[in-house]
């Protein structure tokens, strides 16, 4: 059993550490888009305009909105993860 358990944790804890690589990555694809709306100015003719403008910063916005959802999600599925973990591992020791 505790073997067990400790493969699941390590396995966890692989998978966690890859979410937290991709979301790092959309993190920071994030920040260059949203340096790039930041430097445009509110009217250049060779970009249509400021309703062009805005349609990229809403863009950049939903960017950061989904990288936070992402990790608001990766917090709950590791909390979720730990909480079964920690459970499974009280009930070990209640056995024993």
């Amino acid at each position: 059993m505790h073997k067990s358990m400790t493969e699941t944790i390590h396995h966890l804890s692989q998978s966690y550490a890859q979410l937290a690589r991709i979301l790092e990555a959309n993190k920071q694809a994030t920040v260059r888009a949203s340096e790039l709306v930041c430097g445009i100015p509110d009217a250049h003719a060779g970009l249509g305009g400021t309703e062009e403008v805005l349609n990229g910063a809403s863009q950049v916005t939903k960017s950061v909105i989904a990288y936070l959802n992402g990790l608001a999600e990766l917090e709950d599925s590791l909390a979720v993860s730990l909480f079964n973990v920690v459970k499974a591992a009280s009930e070990g020791v209640d056995e024993e």
